[in-house]
């Protein structure tokens, strides 16, 4: 149906943020997918970040989804 997308850098941190709402198709309903993804470099060469997801669903009776992610990257 519609999305929408939004991403930038200022400093030392950069962020991404994604979001879709689809319509009924069949027997899919209406669901809502979210994605927010933010990383802070450090020092020189490193950067440590998280990660979020969601899908939701306004229909009662379908399930709904969500995940969060760590990562980091180290140089010595």
């Amino acid at each position: 149906m519609a999305g929408g997308k939004l991403t930038g850098k200022t400093r030392s941190w950069t962020m991404g943020l994604l979001n879709v709402q689809t319509d009924r198709f069949d027997k899919i309903p209406r669901r809502n997918f979210s994605v927010l993804r933010v990383k802070k470099d450090l020092f020189a060469r490193s950067n440590a970040g998280i990660i979020a997801t969601n899908r939701d669903s306004a229909t009662s009776g379908d399930p709904y989804n969500r995940g969060v992610g760590l990562d980091a990257n180290f140089f010595f």
